[in-house]
């Protein structure tokens, strides 16, 4: 019996609890309260009601509706399911709808781990395909804003061709597009490099939100992806102007620095910078950064102009201080890896991509990182091919082409093998027409490449099918000393470049080069040579060149340089051998090369390049005379990390104090980092 009575008791507290419902007068004080729309007023009352009632069906109502007006549509949607008998079926949708609204907001956030965070997004959408499948047919309003809200939700997922068909089939619905959802939609079309379109939906967007500046510099961003870089550079600048840098916020005794001064600025010199202004754009960065010096965007900047201007050491100094500021900074970690990867330290490199490509895939920069990845670590391949015809050639002058001369090659390398290594191999055919008789020469061969920090070397062993068939040994070694400085070595046993005339007799020739380049930066390069070569039959030749490149103008889409070069040479020990064999001659020139970008979308472009040259020749013992030269090419470029390019030579050469003519037409294509 006394068993029986603690659960007798507590039966009845529980039923008298359950069956409990507010008084009137606290109904009537939340209704006020409502009425009024003293929202948080009127929760503070449920809440203190329910902490006394907790099973109260009508106060759980309550609590739902008031959420709801409140904005948290997630926990109100949570709360109708302990009474969803009590809710009509316009109220629950309302809630429905503004609870995936939320969950699609929450889905556009982007955190450390990119991966984990699209579930999310996914589980987003599923709730929207699962609710959908419940529901009869929606209000015009009521699937307006369902459809514009999963635009967000598409282009949180990356989903960009989604995203686009959606908003082009909604459009020609007659469906009206929530203006909240344009930015994402112009995201979605620079996602499919449809750039001109993007604009179109930012313009849009901008009648809505006028003077947005989010919205206004991926615009901005939009324009100089469609090439329209002067009109991009001019529209980041008044926008920078109408948000002065300083602002004073109401109630603050002292003004705070605009982001939105900060990010246009950033988002000017950027565009900038993609019309080639690569100075312009260094030193507004670098005078940004003097003043904010603890910004990591600043210095993420910064490192991403030292690294395009030729100084990747700098450049990673700058990305390394960008992720000290911000751990978990993409762009600095996407810098570290693109500065490590032109400084020969892959293996240093790989653990931040792999982290990079798992934490963060789908990212749109880090999907064009792993493009560059698999284009410098992957297989590489390069094929070429030239055509020659030269005129005016005299009887029993020898002349290095011939009447006419062939020449193609294919050389394939191995992937990166421990971040260091890669084995090659390559096949060259030559054939000329020298005097009525055709001659060919070909060479097939192995070797072994290394690259590693400040060392670049390779070695290779190749035999001819023709002629002396004794085997070739190239050594190449190059040394980085500075950035923008280096030294480099190439010594040849049985020299494959020996001409043609002496091979064809049986001479043989040895080798070795000893060069420097210097390029401080984009718009200038200096190269200085000397080389021994010795010949079998007791020639030796010494020769020196330099040749130097300035940069003389720089336009958005096209490029000036000018340059000059020297050389001599000097032949002892041998005359009157069968190959070109001056005593001793040298020419001095000057050039220009005219760059212009015809074409652009992203990563894919297409130049024309026009290179003319003229020079004085001198050979002793005979006169000397002006040598022009020009070539006229065309080179395509594509992202995913392959290319072609072609083109047309014209010279008028000197050999003997004999003047030809020479027309040749070349190709080659590429796959990989050539």
């Amino acid at each position: 019996m006394r068993g029986l009575l603690p659960c007798a008791l507590a039966l009845a507290i529980s039923t008298s609890l359950g069956a409990a419902e507010p008084s009137a007068s606290d109904t009537q004080a939340i209704a006020n309260l409502r009425a009024n729309k003293s929202w948080l007023e009127a929760l503070q009352v449920i809440e203190r009601e329910m902490a006394k009632i907790p099973a109260s069906p009508e106060l759980s109502r309550l609590r739902t509706l008031t959420l709801a007006d409140l904005g948290s549509f997630h926990q109100a949607w949570i709360e109708l399911q302990k009474h969803p008998e009590l809710y009509s079926v316009e109220e629950s949708r309302r809630i429905k709808l503004g609870a995936m609204a939320r969950a699609t907001a929450w889905a556009k956030f982007q955190f450390p781990d990119e991966k984990h965070d699209l579930d999310l997004a996914h589980q987003a959408d599923q709730d929207y395909e699962t609710w959908l499948a419940t529901q009869p047919a929606l209000s015009t309003d009521d699937l307006s804003t369902l459809r514009s809200d999963r635009l967000l939700l598409s282009t949180r997922l990356r989903d960009y061709k989604a995203v686009t068909a959606q908003y082009e089939s909604m459009l020609a619905a007659g469906q009206k597009v929530a203006p909240y959802a344009l930015p994402a939609v112009g995201e979605a079309y620079r996602g499919v490099r449809q750039p001109d379109k993007a604009v179109a939906v930012y313009d849009e967007a901008l009648k809505a939100y006028p003077n947005d500046p989010t919205i206004e510099i991926e615009r901005a961003y939009a324009l100089s992806e469609a090439e329209r870089i002067a009109e991009a550079v001019d529209y980041l600048w008044r926008i920078r102007e109408h948000n002065p840098p300083w602002v004073t916020l109401p109630g603050a005794k002292t003004p705070a620095q605009s982001e939105t001064h900060m990010e246009a600025e950033v988002a000017y010199y950027m565009v900038r910078s993609f019309g080639n202004d690569l100075k312009g754009a260094q030193d507004g960065y670098e005078g940004m950064a003097a003043i904010a010096p603890v910004n990591p965007q600043l210095q993420e900047a910064v490192g991403s102009v030292y690294l395009r201007r030729g100084w990747p050491t700098r450049a990673l100094q700058r990305f390394e201080m960008a992720e000290t500021l911000d751990a978990n900074f993409v762009g600095a970690r996407i810098g570290q890896v693109n500065a490590l990867m032109t400084l020969n330290r892959y293996d240093l490199a790989r653990p931040i991509y792999e982290d990079l490509a798992q934490r963060q895939a789908g990212v749109q920069h880090v999907t064009q990182l792993s493009q560059e990845w698999h284009r410098n670590t992957g297989w590489q391949m390069r094929a070429w091919a030239v055509s020659g015809k030269s005129k005016g050639h005299t009887q029993g002058v020898v002349t290095p082409y011939g009447t006419r001369d062939q020449n193609w090659g294919l050389e394939v390398a191995s992937p990166l093998l421990n971040d260091r290594w890669r084995v090659f191999g390559f096949h060259d055919t030559s054939s000329n027409e020298l005097d009525g008789m055709n001659v060919h020469d070909r060479w097939s061969g192995v070797g072994l490449r290394y690259a590693f920090d400040r060392v670049v070397a390779s070695v290779s062993v190749s035999r001819p099918s023709t002629f002396a068939r004794d085997t070739a040994i190239d050594l190449d070694l190059n040394y980085r000393i500075t950035d923008g400085w280096a030294l480099y070595t190439a010594l040849a046993k049985n020299d494959r470049d020996t001409p043609i005339q002496a091979r064809m007799n049986g001479i043989r020739a040895d080798s070795a080069l000893l060069g420097s380049e210097f390029a401080p930066n984009e718009l200038s390069n200096w190269v200085l040579e000397g080389s021994r070569t010795r010949f079998s039959d007791g020639n030796v030749r010494t020769q020196a060149n330099t040749r130097y490149t300035h940069r003389l103008l720089t336009r958005t889409h096209f490029l000036i340089d000018g340059r000059a070069a020297a050389y001599m040479s000097r032949n002892r020990g041998a005359s009157n051998v069968p190959y070109f064999n001056p005593e001793s001659d040298g020419s001095f020139g000057l050039g220009l090369r005219f760059d212009h970008l015809t074409w652009r979308r992203y990563s894919d472009s297409f130049r024309q390049v026009l290179d003319v040259d003229a020079g004085r020749y001198w050979q002793k013992n005979f006169a000397s005379g002006v040598v022009p030269s020009a070539r006229y090419s065309h080179q395509w470029r594509f992202g995913k990390g392959w290319g072609f390019d072609y083109g047309v030579s014209w010279s008028r050469p000197i050999y003997d104090g004999h003047r030809e003519q020479r027309l040749a037409f070349d190709a080659s294509v590429f796959v990989g980092a050539w």
